[in-house]
């Protein structure tokens, strides 16, 4: 009911505006929101608010957003599991047991186990992926590919750090530069990867231009991101 006075007190107020002068509505607007305000405690129920509740509810809705936001980049505060993927332990033995790639065995260690980044890694490939085969023109496709890389790429770059907190790598008596070159190589090892994946899916489709494209394009952001670019940025994290 109260709805209907204040659905028929704007109609006037708007038609007396147009009708005499603009000031009426506006004068009125004034009057109609005083009068409300001082309405509203009786026609509103007075209950307390349960604020842990509310807080709750709200940690919630924020933690559903975070996850998804969290499927496609690095969110702080959102830390992944550990996952023992046997069926991957082949490719640490490629990586020679000797103490100048203590480094890289950690990293890629840690990236295989990993939820958080190597997950990141699959998501993005596979959408990647997806979206090269709807696309027919070769200049699109090297597009896609050269900017999934880098956000691959520009994504990883927080793993750098994934150990600083561990107090037994500052103990092992190791130069800090083997450490930016071994996360540097594993940077390259992944987009090169990422690459040849991407190339594979566009030959699905028989569109030698389409892949040659990708294959070019992602190597040569792959050869810029790993020698220039995250060693440029991994700098001034030490």
């Amino acid at each position: 009911m109260r709805r209907s006075y204040v659905f028929l007190l704007t109609l006037v107020a708007l038609l007396l505006g147009f009708w005499l002068h603009p000031a009426v509505s506006m004068t009125i607007a004034l009057v109609a929101d005083l009068g409300f305000r001082w309405q509203v405690g009786s026609w509103l129920p007075k209950q307390q608010l349960d604020y842990d509740v509310m807080i709750q509810r709200e940690q919630d809705r924020m933690s559903v957003i975070y996850r998804f936001y969290n499927l496609f980049t690095d969110v702080p505060g959102m830390n992944g599991g550990v996952k023992r993927r046997r069926y991957l332990d082949f490719l640490l033995a490629l990586v020679p047991k000797k103490q100048k790639n203590t480094w890289r065995y950690l990293y890629l260690r840690g990236f295989l186990r990993g939820t958080e980044f190597s997950g990141l890694f699959v998501r993005l490939t596979l959408i990647a992926g997806v979206l090269l085969l709807f696309v027919n023109q070769w200049w699109l496709s090297a597009l896609l590919a050269v900017l999934f890389v880098y956000l691959v790429g520009f994504q990883l770059i927080p793993f750098y750090q994934q150990y600083d907190e561990v107090v037994f790598v500052h103990l092992y008596p190791l130069p800090q530069g083997q450490k930016q070159q071994a996360f540097s190589r594993l940077v390259l090892v992944l987009l090169s990867a990422q690459v040849v994946v991407l190339t594979l899916i566009s030959l699905i489709q028989w569109q030698l231009m389409n892949s040659g494209a990708i294959l070019i394009g992602g190597l040569l952001i792959t050869a810029g991101m790993a020698y220039w670019y995250v060693p440029f940025r991994l700098r001034r994290f030490d």
